[in-house]
C-alpha cells in the first residue's frame, strides 16, 4: 500500500482527496514527535510538503520516496540534485498561487507611489475631523509642491525581471493601468511579449537606467541569489522603488537598506527576507520607507485551498502515471 507523507497543516479538502483514495496510506505530520516523524519519512513513496526540507539527510532517511508535491512553487528547501540523483520527481503547484502574488505586488506598487500609510494612520481614530486636521492630511494642502503628493503608477517603467507564470499577470497588470513594461528574462520567446507592447532588455545591467519601479518574479537559485546588488541598485534612477515577492536576497537586503537610507531609492516593498523571520537588527526593519510583510503575498484564503488540492492532485496523478508535465520542476530559472 503506497504511504503519502503530509508533513504540514494543509486544507481540509486536499487532504479529503488524498484519503478517499482506496490502497492509499496517510499520514499527517503536523505534531508528530520528531521520531515518529522520521519513521513516517522512512516508510513514505510521496511527500506533500509546504516548508519541511529535503536536504540530503533527508534523502537518507526516506529511501523509498518517489514524489515530493510542493504546496506552492518555490523549491529552494529540497536539494534539487539530491532528488534527481535518486530519481525523485519533484511537483509544484504552478498556478494556485499566482493570482495571491499578483495582487500582493500590485498592492505593493500602488503603496509605493501613493501616501496611504500617512493617510490611514492620520485618520485612524479620529471621530470627527477639525478644519486644522483635514489641512494636514488633504493633498490639496500640497498643491503647488511635490511635498506630501502621491504619484501616478500611469506612464511610469516598470521592470519586471523574470516574465513567468507570476510576472506574466503582473505585467498584464501594470500594463493595464498605463505602465510601460521593461523585461528581462533570457529564457523565454520574446514574441508574446512584445506583441503585447512590452520592451525587452539583453540585460539587467542595460535595463535598471530605465526603470522607475522594478519587481522580482525569479526562483531563488545559484544564478539569481544577490543577483541584484549595491551595483545593480546604483545603476537605478535616483526615486526608484523595488519590490521582492519571490525569495529572500534575490535583491541584496543589506544594499537595498543602504540604497534606501541614503535617499538614491524613494522605497521598496518586501514579502520575502534571506532569514525567516529576519533578526530583530535586520537593516530594513527600522526604514520609514519600506513597506513589509511577513512571507504573505501567496496567504490568501483562495490560494490555500487550491496549493492544497492542487498538491494532492499532483499526487494522486502521479501514482496513476499521468502527472502533468507542466507541474513538474526543474523550469527555466525565471519561470
Amino acid at each position: 500500500m503506497p504511504t503519502v507523507l503530509v508533513t504540514e497543516s494543509i486544507h481540509s479538502d486536499g487532504l479529503a482527496m488524498l484519503r478517499a483514495r482506496p490502497g492509499l496510506e496517510v499520514v499527517e505530520g503536523a505534531g508528530l514527535a520528531p521520531d515518529a516523524l522520521r519513521a513516517a519519512e522512512a516508510r513514505a513513496d510521496a511527500l506533500l510538503v509546504r516548508f519541511h526540507r529535503c536536504n540530503p539527510a533527508f534523502f537518507e532517511r526516506a529511501p523509498k520516496v518517489r514524489l515530493i508535491a510542493r504546496y506552492g512553487v518555490g523549491v529552494d528547501l529540497i536539494d534539487l540534485n539530491a532528488a534527481r540523483d535518486r530519481g525523485v520527481t519533484v511537483a509544484i503547484t504552478a498556478d494556485a498561487n499566482t493570482q495571491s502574488v499578483v495582487e500582493h505586488t500590485t498592492w505593493m506598487l500602488l503603496s509605493l507611489a501613493k501616501p496611504f500609510d500617512r493617510w490611514r494612520h492620520g485618520m485612524a481614530g479620529l471621530t470627527a475631523l477639525s478644519r486644522e486636521q483635514w489641512s494636514t492630511l488633504t493633498p490639496s494642502r500640497y498643491a503647488s509642491r511635490d511635498e506630501g503628493l502621491g504619484g501616478e503608477l500611469g506612464a511610469k517603467t516598470l521592470l519586471v525581471v523574470g516574465l513567468g507564470r507570476i510576472g506574466r499577470r503582473v505585467a498584464q497588470v501594470a500594463s493595464a493601468i498605463g505602465m510601460k513594461v521593461l523585461v528581462v528574462d533570457p529564457y523565454i520567446d520574446r514574441a508574446p511579449g512584445e506583441a503585447l507592447g512590452y520592451r525587452f532588455a539583453s540585460s539587467l545591467r542595460e535595463a535598471l537606467p530605465k526603470a522607475d519601479y522594478l519587481t522580482v518574479h525569479c526562483p531563488r537559485n545559484a544564478e539569481t541569489l544577490g543577483m541584484i546588488g549595491a551595483a545593480e541598485l546604483a545603476l537605478l534612477p535616483k526615486g526608484a522603488a523595488v519590490v521582492n515577492c519571490a525569495r529572500g536576497n534575490i535583491v541584496d537586503e543589506a544594499a537595498l537598506a543602504a540604497a534606501l537610507a541614503s535617499g538614491h531609492l524613494a522605497g521598496a516593498g518586501i514579502d520575502v527576507f534571506d532569514a525567516e523571520p529576519p533578526p530583530p537588527d535586520h537593516p530594513l526593519l527600522a526604514l520609514p520607507n519600506v513597506f513589509l510583510t511577513p512571507h504573505s503575498a501567496a496567504a490568501t484564503r483562495e490560494a490555500a485551498w487550491r496549493m492544497s488540492t492542487h498538491a494532492a492532485r499532483n499526487i494522486l496523478d502521479f501514482l496513476d502515471g499521468r502527472l502533468d508535465p507542466a507541474m513538474v520542476f526543474p523550469v527555466p530559472p525565471c519561470a
